[in-house]
């Protein structure tokens, strides 16, 4: 798979879906929003603030993706993060998989997002 076919993006603004068109090769398509819940340790919040070391956490979810795409072959990879300010009820990140069967694209997805907590230099605070 060439360079074009994992796409991570980390923006300030809200996060709306990229338009897409499903490749030749897509059987399955695999979409994930984490969305900010009103409550975060029990605690009622008005949203988190995220912050990241950008170009070194988009190196290392790319390495991710890359490193499970040789279990858990897919098509397509797209990734979008906030940072800055995120309230209740809007997405801190998308995560969409494409791939030739619904087990690598859920595999993939699941495991990206475990990954995503331990490795990537995203930090969230509880509040703003």
């Amino acid at each position: 798979m060439d360079d074009s076919s994992i796409s991570i993006t980390i923006q300030s603004e809200p996060i709306s879906t990229p338009p897409s068109s499903p490749s030749a090769d897509t059987g399955a398509r695999v979409e994930f929003s984490g969305m900010i819940r009103g409550l975060e340790n029990e605690s009622p919040i008005k949203g988190l603030h995220y912050e990241s070391y950008d170009e070194m956490a988009i190196n290392i979810m790319k390495k991710l993706l890359e490193t499970l795409r040789k279990d858990h072959p897919f098509e397509r990879a797209t990734v979008i993060h906030r940072k800055g300010n995120v309230p209740v009820g809007e997405a801190a990140i998308y995560v969409c998989i494409e791939s030739g069967h619904r087990k690598e694209a859920f595999e993939v997805c699941t495991k990206f997002m475990d990954q995503l907590k331990q490795h990537v230099p995203i930090w969230k605070t509880h509040s703003f």
